[in-house]
């Protein structure tokens, strides 16, 4: 195991172990005489992220592609490590991270674990938050996180990431435009 955390990136571990839990799973279901389920088909994912200065000015905007996911719970919590990677790639040492599902930004406000298969995806965020000299985490209401979303939308048809750098991202230039009307 320990060759294999070596070996591979965090993503291909990821994608490993993920695997290994559905074989274990599946061979459980077996020897408990339970029928055998079909994987389920992942939709690909995309992922938006937005870093903006204290006056609402576009600093970094990221569009990339995820992997295939289950459920929204898991795209939420991917787009939020790759945001955070993200800003420690732009050097940014200050941040506030707004997203819109409650239960992972009070998971994060309060480092507690969420009880679920995601457990360790979040550990990963609880590390990356120990990177920043500043770190605060809230809850808003998915209007208000709309830019990721269109960055995000933007990411599902793209080969690879797009990085925007003190430009607005012409993907989200309406709502970004939406955005400044409402503050």
């Amino acid at each position: 195991m320990e060759e294999m955390i070596v070996c591979l990136s965090s993503d291909e571990l990821e994608l490993f172990l993920v695997q290994a839990w559905i074989i274990w799973k599946q061979r459980n279901s077996i020897i408990h005489g339970k029928q055998l389920q079909p994987p389920k088909d992942g939709s690909d994912s995309g992922i938006g992220a937005i870093i903006r200065n204290d006056r609402g000015e576009v600093m970094a905007a990221l569009s990339a592609k995820g992997p295939p996911v289950t459920c929204s719970e898991e795209a939420e919590i991917l787009a939020c490590r790759r945001a955070m990677e993200f800003a420690m790639e732009c050097r940014f040492s200050e941040l506030v991270l707004k997203g819109d599902n409650q239960a992972l930004m009070k998971a994060l406000s309060s480092r507690t674990g969420l009880l679920s298969r995601l457990g360790h995806i979040l550990q990963d965020v609880f590390c990356m938050l120990n990177s920043f000299s500043l770190m605060q985490v809230h809850f808003v209401k998915r209007s208000a996180n709309n830019v990721a979303h269109v960055l995000a939308r933007y990411a599902k048809d793209l080969i690879e990431d797009v990085v925007w750098i003190e430009d607005p991202p012409p993907p989200a230039e309406a709502a970004l435009l939406f955005y400044s009307m409402s503050i």
